[in-house]
């Protein structure tokens, strides 16, 4: 991967090319923000960040708003957004990746004896993303069919995103009512899978798509940017190097 130094020990008309090559350098450090969320350890483990443009796209594929449908006078009592608003704005946030107001995602070699994911609400969203961690499911639940389980953990924590009325956080989130208990979530998985198995063919490749998002080969996702976010590359500390 080149660095700005090699740009700058090229040939170059003017500063005016020079400052061009920084200006996309910086640009590129941008976008990859919008992909990937950066280096990340959960327990003393390192994590494996999610493309968020591929994850964004599936969930626009999976009628989150149609699958919580019976929630419309739950977590809007007053009528003045519609589900479909607010599962479009988790969407758009997730589009966002690691900014502010974002949503990134990350895969982590670590097993959670209570959960498969968990969503995590950041502590000043006007300075960090949400975050979303999907857990290794070692042996708590090897009853679960892998490529299921995994699937279906990868279309419910989004559901954590939307906005609700008198809900923890002022977001969707379990609660022994009807309509927000486990069992209800469970339903709402299954029916976006049913949307994402109409829209690519059948549940086997509904659950194949996922699993490029989930455990991507290099060839699934975008490597180089991917590796830029892995190996915590910053392009300005090339800048200022003496």
């Amino acid at each position: 991967m080149a660095s700005i130094k090699d740009y700058l020990n090229t040939s170059a008309p003017s500063s005016t090319g020079v400052h061009s090559n920084i200006d996309k350098l910086i640009l590129q450090s941008e976008l990859d923000k919008r992909q990937f969320g950066g280096v990340s350890y959960y327990k003393g483990k390192k994590e494996f960040p999610i493309d968020m443009v591929q994850y964004s796209n599936l969930m626009s594929k999976a009628n989150m708003s149609s699958s919580i449908s019976e929630l419309k006078n739950n977590i809007n009592k007053n009528n003045k957004e519609t589900l479909k608003s607010l599962t479009q704005e988790v969407i758009n946030r997730m589009k966002l990746g690691d900014a502010p107001m974002g949503i990134v995602a990350y895969r982590t070699p670590y097993t959670h004896p209570n959960y498969k994911g968990y969503y995590y609400d950041a502590k000043n969203p006007l300075y960090a993303p949400d975050t979303i961690r999907l857990f290794n499911p070692g042996n708590t639940y090897s009853h679960i069919k892998g490529s299921d389980y995994q699937t279906e953990t990868l279309l419910h924590e989004p559901l954590h995103a939307i906005r609700a009325e008198g809900n923890y956080r002022g977001k969707l989130r379990h609660k022994e009512e009807k309509g927000f208990t486990q069992n209800d979530f469970n339903r709402y998985e299954q029916s976006m899978l049913q949307s994402l198995s109409n829209y690519f063919g059948g549940r086997k490749k509904a659950i194949n798509e996922a699993k490029k998002i989930i455990q991507p080969k290099a060839n699934d996702r975008n490597n180089n940017a991917y590796m830029r976010r892995v190996l915590s590359y910053n392009p300005m500390e090339d800048i200022f190097k003496p």
